[in-house]
């Protein structure tokens, strides 16, 4: 079963605990839990003018219905204007729930915009101030806040909640950007020719790493871990990868610039060691690179191969000749045809010969695994296995090896020599 995004699994909380309105203003750090609420019909969220009007009335649902009344409001100003409504709820022992979307854990204490303290305002004025640090834990401290508003003598709780960590669903299948990547977080997934989760690996990795201390250590990804959904699964695995006892760096560094025949964007994660008081380094940029069609001058291809990558027999092969060198097609918009004088387009893992990809920029056809592993920067006598698709599918998902190599090299000599 998928697992639940933290802003479904605060929606969740409070059908257990039996809410039925929730007052408050729309704010941009917890949206995750209005989309969650959108989809509850059971739960009503009641938008209301001004945050004060939000607080006074789920205390007053609480005095007259005898249950938690829940308000829910943004960050800093949104907050503050709780705090009349809030202090009414304390005097009277009325037991409301007060959750508040807070900064991204990244910029507490730093002045960031509309950043404030929230603890510390709310303390003395409520029986329990408490702030969410781990998406795993809402259901737990969800279940206490209501213990605590309803036991003894009742009273409010406020709830805090990071945005950063209600942007990212845990844990995530795969980061790229191509296709409906949130369908599958959390998922085994096909991947090659198996079947298997790989949202755990960047974890295990921060694991072996706590285990074994190398001095540095390099980790890579695709650049849509920073983009969009994923960004806050970025920051949760950042995170975890300094509480290792490492300085972390990540960059996206794009292999055009580092002598690859292909614009191919990875994030790279460099860390060194704290004891070593030495920040990461990345590789600087050549001020060179080489085009495709120089990459693949010089490729001998048999009748056979050329014949495999035809697009002849694909409808493909219709867009192909409608298109022009650097241009990508309108209806598929993946078939795309390199510059003549520039580098190739990122290789995919959509390795089929009639799906839309990368395709040869002169003549109607795919490229051969032979210009492939030019274009990935293999050697022409690494051995790759199975079929054109399989053998296209791993060159498509690998890190370029020269690209490496220069990362590799960076670390080695700014650091370690």
């Amino acid at each position: 079963m998928a697992q639940r995004t933290p802003g479904q699994a605060v929606v969740e909380a409070l059908r257990a605990e039996g809410v039925e309105y929730v007052f408050g203003i729309v704010g941009g750090t917890f949206l995750e839990i209005l989309d969650a609420l959108y989809d509850a019909p059971d739960i009503k969220f009641i938008s209301v003018r001004h945050e004060q009007g939000a607080a006074f009335m789920a205390d007053g649902y609480a005095r007259s219905s005898g249950k938690p009344g829940v308000c829910l409001v943004t960050n800093g100003p949104g907050a503050t204007n709780l705090v009349s409504g809030i202090y009414a709820a304390y005097t009277g022992h009325s037991p409301v729930i007060a959750i508040s979307g807070a900064p991204a854990r990244e910029v507490v204490y730093r002045d960031a915009f509309q950043e404030l303290d929230h603890l510390s305002l709310f303390r003395p004025i409520t029986k329990q101030a408490i702030t969410v640090n781990v998406a795993d834990r809402i259901p737990e401290l969800f279940r206490h806040a209501f213990r605590t508003a309803m036991t003894g003598k009742k009273g409010p709780v406020f709830i805090d909640i990071p945005r950063d960590l209600l942007d990212g669903s845990p844990p995530c299948a795969s980061f790229s950007t191509a296709g409906k990547r949130h369908k599958y977080w959390g998922q085994a997934k096909e991947y090659s020719d198996t079947a298997q989760r790989t949202d755990d690996l960047f974890f295990e990795f921060a694991r072996v790493l706590n285990g074994i201390q190398p001095k540095t250590f390099v980790a890579e990804n695709v650049s849509g871990l920073v983009k969009g959904t994923a960004k806050g699964y970025f920051k949760e695995i950042y995170i975890a990868l300094r509480a290792c006892g490492y300085r972390v760096s990540a960059k996206l560094l794009s292999s055009q610039w580092l002598g690859v025949p292909q614009m191919r964007q990875r994030l790279i994660f460099v860390g060194t060691r704290n004891d070593l008081k030495l920040d990461p380094v990345h590789p600087r940029p050549l001020p060179y690179f080489y085009s495709a069609l120089e990459a693949i001058a010089d490729v001998k291809n048999s009748d056979a191969q050329l014949k495999e990558v035809d697009l002849a027999k694909y409808k493909i092969g219709n867009w192909w000749h409608r298109i022009r060198p650097g241009e990508a097609a309108v209806d598929r918009f993946n078939l795309i045809k390199p510059r003549l004088n520039g580098p190739s387009p990122t290789l995919t893992a959509t390795a089929d010969v009639g799906a839309a990809a990368v395709c040869h920029p002169l003549e109607p056809r795919k490229f051969t695994i032979a210009e492939l592993r030019r274009l990935a920067s293999f050697p022409d006598d690494f051995i790759l296995t199975g079929n054109y698709r399989q053998q296209a599918e791993r060159i498509g998902r690998a890190v370029p090896p020269v690209m490496m190599s220069h990362i590799a090299a960076a670390i080695r000599d700014r650091l370690l020599l």
